[in-house]
């Protein structure tokens, strides 16, 4: 299962506007989603619609990650008829030792 691009809510004036930081917002909203369901694919759709807006989101999105040294990786596969993009994010972390209390 691949889950959707997460929906960003974002304001008026930057849904109206070129260069307002829709599309960056887009990209830290995929990466959280990959964060916080390691292992899962998160597709990489832009607002645009357009398969070269969803290349270049894919590209700002392996920026962001090398950037932030997460350990993640962006697909690329022709589904539907269309280039489409999708990244999955390694499970990293260690389990938190249980501590015992003992005697007083």
């Amino acid at each position: 299962m691949i889950h959707p691009t997460p929906i960003v809510g974002v304001s008026e004036h930057v849904r109206s506007v070129r260069g307002s930081g829709h599309s960056t917002s887009i990209a830290l909203a995929i990466l959280s989603k990959a964060i916080a369901c390691p292992g899962e694919a998160v597709s990489i759709t832009d607002h645009f619609g357009t398969v070269s807006a969803d290349r270049h989101l894919a590209d700002r999105v392996r920026a962001m990650r090398d950037h932030l040294s997460l350990r993640a990786t962006v697909y690329q596969d022709f589904i539907g008829g269309r280039d489409t993009w999708w990244i999955k994010a390694d499970a990293v972390g260690a389990t938190e030792p249980t501590f015992v209390k003992r005697g007083n």
